[in-house]
């Protein structure tokens, strides 16, 4: 008898040591297969252990594991209902996944219990635009401007689905607003050049591309190269603009943007096979890249 009760007391100072080792596992957040483990083995501990659900998910996700990912927040919500970064979390993980109108449902949840939640409004309107319900994308984006008015980026993003369905003034509104409370952010005058540019405004559309010049003179990573490239290009310096779309290029090969700019930088040049080869390797990186579509149909279809 005392020597089962001996080996229960081993027993369980060994699983004592354990779960500390598991937890602490658990918790940690540099390396996420060991996260993974540890959390397994404190769920296999305590199956009611909400958080480690939660732990474990999140770093799925980060693993970009998401279907494992939205099992342990599902498995979470239903331990505890009430677990908002739950819904939250499972959210995100049917964003990656393309699963839109879960990932819908997951966060009109959590806005229902957090009405001023800014930056759920704005993921919530990010999933209808990419299921093409641009009004609901909207009405998002403008809610979460009415909960926080100085959000820079709520107007850059509702400026651009104002801007794809054509009403040109609000984009312009937009934009403008977002100069107003961000004046050092070039993409404000890159996105509004482009709109003046499109309603022939090109007295405006040179004074944005004049300021996004000079924003972007002093800055040395791919993005900046690229901006400039683009402002070069609209200003109507193509070889100008070509070393700075190639210097973008540099530091980020598979930049799809930059291969973008530097296809309609060759197109301008009258390089056509270079500006088609550009075109295409943009859309092999990113097969969303509408305007490198719209751009390889357009000069493989010319005779």
């Amino acid at each position: 008898m005392m020597r089962l009760v001996s080996l229960s007391i081993v027993a369980v100072c060994s699983a004592s040591i354990a779960s500390a080792d598991s937890l602490q596992d658990c918790k940690q957040d540099r390396d996420q297969g060991i996260a993974i483990s540890g959390c397994t083995e404190v769920i296999r501990a305590d199956p009611k252990a909400v958080w480690a659900y939660d732990k474990r998910a999140l770093a799925h996700l980060l693993k970009r594991n998401f279907d494992q990912a939205v099992a342990d927040y599902t498995k979470a919500i239903e331990l505890d209902p009430k677990s908002m970064s739950s819904y939250m979390g499972r959210g995100d993980a049917y964003s990656m996944k393309e699963d839109y109108g879960h990932a819908i449902a997951d966060y009109t949840v959590v806005i229902q219990f957090s009405p001023k939640a800014v930056n759920l409004y704005l993921s919530r309107g990010t999933m209808y635009y990419l299921k093409g319900d641009y009004n609901a994308t909207i009405q998002n984006y403008t809610r979460s401007i009415e909960n926080n008015p100085n959000n820079p980026i709520a107007y850059l993003l509702r400026g651009g689905v104002y801007d794809k369905t054509a009403r040109y003034d609000l984009a312009i509104s937009d934009y403008s607003r977002l100069a107003q409370i961000k004046p050092e952010d070039f993409r404000a005058y890159k996105f509004r050049g482009d709109v003046y540019e499109k309603i022939g405004d090109h007295v405006h559309s040179g004074a944005d591309y004049e300021t996004l010049l000079k924003l972007t003179n002093n800055s040395t990573d791919a993005f900046s190269y690229h901006n400039r490239a683009w402002a070069l290009l609209k200003l109507g310096q193509p070889e100008q603009a070509l070393l700075n779309a190639q210097k973008a290029l540099e530091f980020q090969p598979n930049n799809a943007v930059a291969l973008d700019i530097r296809g309609r930088i060759s197109e301008n040049l009258g390089r056509r096979s270079e500006a088609i080869n550009d075109f295409q390797r943009a859309l092999t990186i990113d097969p969303r890249m509408k305007e490198s579509a719209d751009a390889l149909s357009r000069l493989t279809l010319r005779p």
